[in-house]
């Protein structure tokens, strides 16, 4: 019988490092594939913020727009993405740019009609445009002006809203967040 629990121990000794040798790539696997889904959903995200902050400001200007006997004097020049260049936005009325970034000016370029999709909610998709390839997010509603007058009856204008990041910046800024992640690994190994 002393055979035994020597050959016990030493089958549940070998389980155990098949057990770990298995385990240890396919968490690694598993994890890295996370990191890279979060990363990418948290980069579109802040285009989505960035669409929306887009669509605020155009509402704000219309309401200083419309307001009777103040200045005319609307809110601030729209800087969002903060310094960095590579943010891009654009609005456009009945297909009409009437505002857009700084680097869009600058560069008189435009961001893709293709790119608004009808509807409530952005869409975010890659284009190409005069500042190379990009990462944009769109959408197109119609709009009724606020205060559009004594009657209330002015014909709603079709409002393309874009914001986006060039998709080498965007590729960047997903690699930095996924490396950021991943030092996490070990963190997410240890059971709690």
């Amino acid at each position: 019988m002393p055979g035994w629990p020597h050959t016990l121990v030493a089958r549940l000794v070998l389980w155990a490092l098949v057990l770990v040798a298995v385990s240890v790539p396919l968490f690694w696997l598993f994890f890295s594939v996370a990191v890279e889904r979060i990363s990418v959903q948290v980069v579109d995200a802040r285009i989505l913020e960035l669409a929306n902050q887009v669509r605020g400001y155009r509402a704000s200007a219309e309401a200083f727009r419309a307001r009777d006997g103040d200045p005319v004097e609307g809110p601030p020049r729209l800087v969002i993405g903060g310094a960095d260049a590579d943010w891009v936005w654009q609005i456009s009325v009945n297909g009409q740019i009437t505002e857009r970034s700084e680097l869009l000016a600058i560069a008189n370029a435009e961001l893709p009609v293709e790119a608004a999709v009808t509807g409530p909610e952005f869409q975010i998709s890659e284009f190409d445009t005069g500042l190379g390839r990009m990462r944009v997010a769109g959408r197109s509603i119609g709009e009724v002006p606020p205060f559009s007058g004594e009657d209330q009856t002015q014909d709603p204008v079709q409002v393309q809203y874009f914001a986006g990041i060039s998709l080498a910046r965007y590729d960047a800024r997903v690699e930095e967040l996924a490396s950021r992640l991943r030092q996490l690994a070990l963190l997410a190994a240890i059971p709690v």
